[in-house]
């Protein structure tokens, strides 16, 4: 139940490679969610996602494994509706980790992520029975 909005064939363009020719890369690259009770869901960069339901106020770890070429390379994470998020950095290994927390109002907030030249936007919902 717990899925992403983001259609992650946008976060595709960011997890995956740019290619150097019209062959799609064969690596499906993968990103985890881990909720603040400690439970978490794994996402593919091929698969399609609805917003996530969260808690008002929740605090979330973002992990992701990029491509190498993709190391040290600038990142952002732009909370568009508010909440707070860390800053990104990307290891020289691919490997980046950050946080968003949500607002404590009921409604959506939407994650603009960067890096590399390319974008996705990550959807999260605070629905109203959860707000404080």
């Amino acid at each position: 139940m717990l899925v992403l909005l983001a259609s992650l064939f946008c976060l595709q363009a960011l997890l995956l490679p740019l290619p150097a020719r019209a062959t799609p890369p064969s690596a499906v690259r993968r990103a985890t969610i881990t909720f603040a009770d400690g439970s978490s869901i794994a996402l593919r960069a091929r698969d399609r996602f609805r917003a996530i339901p969260l808690s008002a106020g929740e605090l979330i770890t973002i992990d992701a494994q990029l491509p190498a070429q993709m190391g040290n390379a600038p990142a952002f994470a732009q909370p568009l509706d508010g909440g707070e998020a860390s800053e990104v950095v990307i290891a020289a290994n691919g490997t980046t980790s950050f946080t968003f927390q949500v607002g404590n109002q009921p409604g959506l907030y939407r994650l603009f992520l960067g890096a590399f030249g390319r974008t996705a936007t990550l959807e999260f919902e605070v629905p109203a029975a959860a707000a404080l």
